[in-house]
């Protein structure tokens, strides 16, 4: 049986793709590319804007198309929770819920034999099983699932449910498994990490003793996924001193006014991020800090726009996720009446996506010579990567490998290089330090 997936959203969202495909797998399905034929298409949707609800739909319908009368569809994410009814017509199609997203192998492997599922529900935000190497080369763990913030914005507490943790025995030993399989990089995943609570066992506390698990002579290394700049104290920013935590933060702004913070329900000020970031900033000031900014909420003047504009600038943010306000059906914000012209939300992003390019040119200019650590995820392209410094005069090097680094930023690592310097093996999944040999920052 061919079987073919797709992600739209959150790490969350790849985490557990990942993990049911490995699953299809491990049964003896051949996971195929999502163009190609399949007897099954699994989408893990998403609905955080009226753009992904758009995404996810077409994309059900392309499944359908490609794969003909005789295939089938699972729609299962955070769409599916909203419109669990919107494909019921269609037997072609299976609507699984977030809670029982952890089920779909069973569930699918049952209909297609069309027998009962056999055994007991894995069920829950936590019922997925460890999986690495499907479809990147980074493994994560989930340590948190839900919400509740209710930010007046956001649908997310009501399709991801209220805010729960996972047991830390069990993440310890998902991570012990993931390191013993190989993987060199654990990214922790979460809806809203930095809330992680297990009795009085908070997030900070959580990461050190992750850390401790790791190999103290470093070849494994920790990134954490997006985080909200509530209550990340001195104990969190110093465990960026630990060389083994990636010093990369996607910590979410939204916006840079204090009056839109507080019309988005955000439970901090401009202030308070800025504090988060001159902390951690203050362990490793080339730590990048990347985030996430909505332009255009409801009410949103001039001088507001131009708040989160100025607060990007200054902070140095490396990217920006820029999101045009979508309203989203059940929140406070839609109904709110000073809506901004789709016009205007359309020329703020641009803007900001100017700004955001312009910031990532000057921090990518500050790594160039920089030592770093480049974990390999692609080997072998043979595409052209340009010619990098002290290369031989008219040579034309291919990109023998690229990847990663500790700060999370793109590296090209030339086949001419590997020519220059018999230090390189490449090969996914290995840890290269760039002291053995020229490399090129900052592919886009």
């Amino acid at each position: 049986m061919r079987i073919a997936f797709r992600t739209l959203g959150c790490k969350l969202n790849q985490y557990e793709t990942e993990s049911i495909a490995a699953e299809f797998d491990a049964a003896g399905y051949t996971v195929v590319p999502f163009a190609e034929a399949a007897d099954v298409y699994v989408i893990n949707s998403c609905t955080i804007t009226t753009q992904a609800d758009r995404k996810s739909r077409n994309l059900v319908y392309r499944a359908l198309r490609t794969g003909g009368e005789e295939s089938s569809v699972v729609l299962t994410g955070c769409f599916a929770e909203r419109n669990a009814g919107g494909h019921a017509d269609d037997p072609r199609v299976m609507v699984v819920g977030n809670e029982q997203k952890s089920d779909v192998f069973p569930l699918v492997d049952a209909h297609l034999r069309a027998r009962a599922p056999e055994g007991a529900s894995q069920g829950g935000p936590f019922g997925f099983r460890a999986a690495r190497g499907m479809f990147r080369t980074r493994a994560a763990i989930k340590i948190q699932d839900g919400c509740d913030q209710f930010c007046t914005y956001c649908i997310v507490p009501h399709v991801r449910g209220r805010a729960v943790s996972r047991e830390p025995a069990d993440i310890l030993r998902e991570a012990r498994d993931t390191v013993a399989g190989g993987a060199r990089e654990i990214v922790v995943t979460g809806v809203n990490l930095g809330r992680y609570r297990h009795g009085a066992l908070d997030f900070a506390e959580l990461l050190h003793r992750l850390l401790d698990e790791l190999p103290g002579d470093g070849g494994v290394r920790v990134r954490i996924s997006s985080l909200e700049p509530e209550g990340l104290d001195e104990r969190f920013t110093a465990l960026f001193a630990d060389p083994r935590l990636s010093p990369h933060v996607h910590l979410c702004l939204q916006s840079g006014s204090d009056a839109v913070l507080g019309r988005m329900g955000r439970r901090y000020r401009s202030a308070d991020f800025r504090r988060v970031a001159d902390s951690l900033r203050s362990v490793d000031p080339m730590l990048n800090l990347t985030t996430d900014i909505i332009v255009g909420f409801p009410g949103e003047t001039e001088s507001e726009f131009h708040a989160s504009v100025s607060a990007a600038r200054d902070i140095g943010f490396s990217h920006i996720h820029v999101f045009p306000f979508s309203p989203r059906e059940g929140t406070p914000a839609a109904r709110m009446t000073d809506q901004v012209p789709a016009a205007v939300k359309t020329e703020r992003a641009r803007q900001l996506r100017e700004l955001s390019a312009d910031l990532k040119r000057q921090y990518y200019a500050r790594m160039v010579g920089r030592r770093d650590e480049v974990l390999v995820e692609k080997a072998d392209d043979r595409t052209p990567a340009g010619t990098p410094a002290g290369a031989p005069a008219g040579a034309t090097p291919t990109t023998a490998a690229r990847g990663y680094g500790r700060y999370y930023v793109p590296v090209l690592i030339p086949q001419a290089g590997l020519e220059q310097n018999a230090v390189y093996e490449v090969e996914i999944n290995r840890l290269l330090d760039t002291a053995d040999g020229p490399i090129l920052v900052g592919s886009t």
